[in-house]
């Protein structure tokens, strides 16, 4: 997706169920995050309070592209690298994203 489509679905109130996917954090206009879960509304609720990161990010509204476990880090990375958000790190092979592969394969 274009940065120009991403705008057009952010949405500020969230939706109900469990979404897999690769989501979007914006300020204004801007990307200032990429990440990819399995979960995606509880995992922005930690990115409001910090409680994972250890950092507070700041954030007006967000936007998802749902996906099958299989593609999710493969994309995320691929957004990463795309729009090069100010509150991600360089995209490394952490644990964290070999643990989220194994998950999203079983899916």
């Amino acid at each position: 997706m274009t940065k120009r489509e991403l705008l057009k679905t952010r949405i500020k109130v969230y939706p109900k169920g469990r979404i897999t996917g690769v989501y979007f954090l914006f300020r204004g206009k801007e990307i200032v995050y990429v990440g990819a879960t399995i979960n995606i509304i509880p995992r922005i609720s930690e990115h409001c309070n910090g409680s994972r990161d250890k950092v507070k990010k700041e954030f007006d509204s967000f936007s998802y592209i749902e996906c099958s476990g299989k593609n999710l880090v493969e994309l995320e990375e691929y957004y990463i690298e795309k729009y090069s958000p100010i509150y991600n790190k360089k995209v490394c092979t952490c644990e964290y994203h070999r643990r989220l592969a194994k998950i999203s394969k079983k899916m």
